[in-house]
């Protein structure tokens, strides 16, 4: 009685616990012909530089063919412009305010007030946004002959009531 009973747990064992490094005899019978599927690798995108929101807006050639279901949207109003040669330092008021870099989201502006943002050559926009306040738009050119090493964009956003 007890051979029996050890039999079947071993025969439990093997079933549902089979080999790792052979596969299964039903797993082979019931798929023979069937492919190993590798994952497709993901492009990368290359970093944003060189954005311009102003890119977006329909220009005024186009404006004029396209029906006029919507009006032609107008490119951010930019409220300063500023030159470095590396790099962009945030003193923002309030400071929790979202600050978007060339499209892309980069945090609060909080995070880059001792510490500055490092940028590439060229010029670049940066969007600072607040739930309950208008949102401010500034352009930062790098260069090499700039006289400052990094950019301090200073601004107080208007409440919007």
């Amino acid at each position: 009685m007890i051979a029996v009973g050890v039999l079947f747990v071993i025969a439990i064992i093997v079933f549902f616990f089979p080999r790792r490094n052979a596969p299964s005899s039903a797993a082979v019978q019931r798929h023979p012909a069937t492919p190993a599927v590798q994952p497709t690798p993901q492009p990368t995108l290359p970093p944003m530089t060189g954005y311009d929101p102003s890119a977006s807006a329909p220009s005024a050639a186009a404006a004029s063919q396209a029906p006029s279901a919507s009006p032609a949207q107008k490119a951010p109003r930019v409220a300063a412009t500023y030159e470095c040669r590396s790099g962009v330092k945030f003193s923002i008021e309030p400071d929790s305010a979202t600050v978007t870099l060339d499209g892309r989201n980069i945090g609060a502006a909080e995070t880059y007030y001792h510490s500055a943002y490092p940028l590439r050559p060229g010029t670049h926009y940066a969007k600072l946004t607040l739930r309950g306040y208008r949102t401010e738009t500034v352009k930062i050119v790098v260069r090499s002959g700039a006289s400052d090493n990094n950019a301090d964009v200073k601004l107080k956003l208007q409440r919007v009531y």
